[in-house]
């Protein structure tokens, strides 16, 4: 009876044996599939370097708009404001449609994208020129 015990013992522990090693093989099949795959979507198609540059520029939105919700409280500059908030927004929009056809391996937005960044350099532009002059202060 002991014989026996001592069988299930050696035959459990080459179990954990071999579904170790089938485990390990495996997770090493799908680490490398999954490397390849970053890489060739990161280095080789510039995936990662586009997406950065998205979410810069939405973060950049979300400034726009912050800061043209704080002109909009202080009075004085109220179509200002509501440039910044249009301005803000076709950039979150065209940035988000931009970030869902590069993942779909196509970059069409670029000429929308740009032209809502010449409307940010634009309203960049004119609250500079008012901060210079004096209108707008806290």
């Amino acid at each position: 009876m002991c014989l026996e015990t001592i069988n299930y013992s050696k035959l459990l522990d080459k179990f954990e044996e071999l579904y170790a090693k089938l485990l390990n093989s495996s997770e090493n099949i799908y680490t490398r599939q999954f490397a390849t795959l970053l890489y060739e979507w990161s280095m080789l198609e510039g995936g990662l370097s586009v997406s950065i540059y998205i979410i810069a520029n939405l973060l950049l939105s979300t400034w726009l708009i912050t800061h043209s919700a704080g002109l909009y409280v202080l009075d004085k500059t109220k179509k200002l404001s509501m440039l910044g908030y249009l301005t803000g927004v076709l950039q979150i929009s065209g940035y988000l449609l931009s970030w869902f056809f590069l993942m779909h391996g196509k970059q069409n937005m670029h000429d929308f994208n740009e032209l809502v960044g010449l409307l940010f350099m634009f309203w960049i532009l004119i609250i500079s020129i008012k901060i210079v002059r004096g209108k707008v202060s806290a």
